[in-house]
């Protein structure tokens, strides 16, 4: 009897054991990381963590090195409680609902262009997880046509797909991985600006980006993805019409042969127009709502984005607390942007605002003096864009002599730069004799100007931000110039023919012309405010 009980003894002991091994294995978590490098320049890293502890949190490491490279960061299945920054990490506090959960992450700037062909990647290497166990397996997707001269140690190339499985990382790992693959596809680039406009009348979506080359080779077209239900139309850019190519969910803009090669460094800016179809989603309008949504038109960095909405005549929204700015068009319709706090451009969203059949709320009138006081300075390089603006009324009062010293010295800009507009045009004299820089620097002094007389309002809010909008405008007109000096430095050296550097300013013309046409209207709005106090 007494050997029953001691055998029965030892195999309920065994059976604890093995059940006590058996949830031990089962208690490391499993991670699949995939990190995806795109032709523009992103990188994607989607990691799915498997198997997890009941109840357990834990942190997700970002190397500190590429920490203000990252750009978005977002979990599916959970939520971030937080971050903590260590020595070589910073670490997002992650609590999972249970299950599956997945964890996205994009960076820009980790692929840089080190010759004509050639990149180099730091890129995030395997997951690092605080808190639990777990192990890894790492798969890395390179372009289609890359070449690696190197496979990075530990790592096996199949194809395409560089891959490390079965690793357990730990914090004393190198938390970056480092290569060099050449590729005749990859052409990075950065969207400095994103403009969408949803004209809901028409059904028609305009949208406007400025791109900076930011590869070692030149730009010659750019490819853009068009969601679905959205038709290209027409494509352009400040001189014309360009040709462009559609085919599935994807539109090739032809910067060259039709207007110039985007050299390293250089801007370029155009649009796309296109029909929004009666089944799309990008749009949607009932009574009293309309939605709109938002979409990333290429895996490239973004700097900014501007969403606007053009209403049906007689229609307005309902409130303002969602909007940045709201003015009429020449057409008599309300015109809203969204605020900037709403919108990223790595995530798109839906954007709902309610609407009403009246005209544009009494309690925005500051919100139209801002927009009047930034389009007089804005003049430095106006979205062209956007449709004609008709700016509503202001009851702000200037004094008599700080209103006379503003129309002076908006008079004196816009001379200014109608004399920069004919030197750069080739209009004036011979072109060996043309001294572009000294006419640029008097541009800088107005700006100078009327910033000091700005100053005069020290303390109001409202003139701050039309200060920050003032210098934001000028460093985007200072660029333009920028280009178009040192073009014409080559047309005088002889390094470029006429012909090519006239393509060059043709592109790059409409940034005066909306400066200059913006000064003059400018002028007319101060003089008006003048002559009622």
């Amino acid at each position: 009897m007494a050997r029953r009980l001691l055998a029965l003894l030892l195999i309920v002991l065994l059976l604890s054991i093995s059940a006590s091994s058996s949830y031990s294995q089962t208690s490391e978590a499993v991670v699949e990381r995939r990190v995806a490098l795109t032709l523009s320049g992103l990188v994607y890293v989607s990691d799915k963590i498997s198997q997890i502890p009941p109840g357990a949190k834990f942190g997700l490491g970002v190397p500190l090195a590429i920490h203000s490279l990252l750009r978005h960061i977002s979990v599916e299945g959970g939520v971030i409680e937080g971050e903590e920054r260590g020595e070589r990490f910073v670490f997002y506090n992650i609590s999972p609902d249970g299950g599956l959960l997945v964890v996205k992450q994009i960076f820009a700037g980790v692929v840089q262009s080190r010759a004509d062909g050639a990149y180099i990647v730091s890129a995030p290497a395997t997951p690092f997880l605080q808190g639990i166990q777990y192990s890894a397996d790492t798969y890395i997707e390179l372009p289609a046509d890359a070449q690696l001269s190197n496979t990075p140690q530990g790592y096996t190339l199949n194809g395409t797909i560089l891959s490390l499985r079965g690793s357990r990382p730990t914090l004393s790992d190198p938390p970056t991985l480092s290569f060099t693959f050449t590729s005749t596809t990859v052409q990075l680039l950065t969207i400095e600006r994103l403009s969408l406009v949803y004209d809901l009348d028409s059904r028609i979506l305009t949208a406007w980006l400025r791109i900076r080359n930011t590869d070692t080779r030149s730009l010659q077209s750019v490819t853009l993805q068009v969601p679905k239900g959205l038709r290209v139309v027409e494509a352009g850019d400040h001189t014309g019409q360009i040709r462009y190519t559609a085919s599935g969910d994807t539109v090739t803009i032809n910067i060259y042969p039709e207007r110039f090669d985007v050299l390293s460094g250089w801007r370029y800016e155009f649009y796309i127009k296109a029909l929004i179809q009666g089944d799309s989603d990008i749009v949607q309008i009932s009574a009293d709502t309309i939605s709109l949504r938002t979409f990333q038109p290429a895996n490239a960095s973004i700097d900014s984005i501007i969403v606007e909405a053009v209403l049906p005549k007689n229609q307005a929204p309902t409130s303002t607390e969602k909007l940045e700015e709201l003015y009429r068009d020449d057409a008599g319709r309300t015109v809203l942007r969204f605020s900037s706090r709403l919108l990223n451009p790595y995530d798109p969203q839906t954007l709902t605002i309610e609407v009403r059949s009246e005209g544009i709320p009494a309690n925005v009138s500051q919100m139209l003096i801002a927009a009047i006081l930034v389009l007089g300075v804005v003049g430095l390089i106006t979205y062209s864009g956007a449709i004609p603006r008709r700016r509503e009324k202001t009851g702000r009062v200037l004094e008599y002599a700080l209103s006379q010293k503003l129309l002076k010295e908006f008079s004196e800009l816009r001379g200014v730069l109608e004399e920069v507009d004919e030197l750069v045009g080739l209009r004036r004299g011979d072109i060996k004799q043309v001294q572009v820089q000294a006419v640029l620097s008097r541009v800088r002094t107005k700006h100078e100007s009327i910033r000091e007389l700005l100053g005069d309002f020290k303390g109001d809010e409202m003139v701050q931000q039309l200060l920050r909008n003032l210098q934001s405008n000028m460093s985007q007109l200072g660029e333009t110039l920028k280009v178009l000096g040192k073009s014409l430095t080559e047309l005088q050296r002889g390094e470029m023919s006429r012909s090519s550097y006239l393509k060059i300013y043709r592109a790059l013309r409409g940034d005066l012309r909306d400066a200059i046409a913006a000064v003059a209207e400018s002028e007319s709005l101060i003089r008006s405010i003048s002559e009622k106090s």
